[in-house]
């Protein structure tokens, strides 16, 4: 079975996983993101696992905070996205319920064409850096409450994607509002001035659909878990988007060993056989 969470907006990465084209387990029921009215009484056999995107934001919030230890009492397995916290987690709990995993992608939106008519494409609310602002003479999208797209499909964003020469990347949660709590938590996830770091959508989206990946560095280097810097991605620093556009011919080959990486490693698929299959 496959709780889907009602509470999430419908668009949201979460929903576009798509595990029914591999589970029929009836016994292990897999719970997109946490929700507390699926959290019902389960029987002797059930099985039940998280895939938990919001970790370690929710353990690190005082308005959530509490919920953690709400999954952890329920849930057989946790699959959530920020190394640091599961290790500290695991071994304060004296057990291995969380692992740390990669942000699958469905190969349902797996592109045949990728037609190559936009400069940059950047998906969030916040331009950290104010990276968009620098870029007036290129085409850029930028989908997310504060640009120039707004409220689109899941597919929509995905095509757009696809379009994009650059995708500008960073894995920041910024807490800076609640440094106080945070630090009374820092022995499992530490911060960088209220800023720390889960794997994002943003990232292997880009990589699925051949842009060239810019990531923002905020010292804590999460993304390279799963790519390499110099051969999959760049960091991002003054005029390297400049760089890259001008010599695009030049730096092609980096979208597509990401590409390369992504499709042999981190599909929906490859997810569900090294996460969720294994018996518990």
């Amino acid at each position: 079975m496959i709780l889907y969470n009602s509470s999430v907006f419908g668009e949201d990465p979460l929903h576009k996983f798509h595990f029914e084209d591999f589970h029929n387990d009836n016994e292990t029921t897999i719970h997109l993101g946490y929700n507390p009215s699926n959290l019902d009484k389960k029987s002797q056999n059930e099985k039940h696992i998280l895939i938990e995107l919001e970790q370690p934001n929710r353990f690190l919030h005082p308005h959530s905070h509490s919920t953690t230890t709400l999954c952890e009492s329920f849930f057989d397995k946790i699959l959530t996205i920020n190394s640091i916290f599961v290790n500290n987690r695991n071994k304060f709990l004296g057990k291995e319920l969380y692992q740390c995993t990669f942000f699958p992608y469905s190969l349902r939106y797996l592109m045949a064409e990728f037609d190559k008519n936009v400069d940059v494409i950047y998906t969030g609310n916040r331009d950290y850096f104010n990276v968009c602002n620098t870029l007036s003479n290129r085409s850029l999208i930028w989908v997310g409450g504060n640009g120039n797209r707004r409220n689109i499909s899941h597919t929509d964003k995905i095509n757009l994607t696809s379009r994009s020469k650059i995708a500008i990347s960073h894995n920041i949660v910024d807490f800076s509002d609640v440094i106080g709590f945070m630090d009374t938590h820092k022995d499992v996830v530490g911060h960088i001035n209220g800023i720390f770091e889960q794997h994002k959508a943003r990232t292997i989206e880009a990589a699925f659909n051949k842009a060239i990946i810019i990531h923002i560095d905020t010292g804590q280097k999460l993304i390279e878990e799963l790519f390499k810097e110099g051969e999959d991605f760049l960091y991002y620093e003054d005029g390297i988007i400049e760089e890259v556009l001008n010599n695009y011919g030049d730096y092609q080959h980096l979208a597509e060993n990401a590409y390369n990486k992504a499709l042999n490693n981190y599909t929906t698929k490859h997810y569900y056989n090294k996460y969720i299959k294994p018996p518990l």
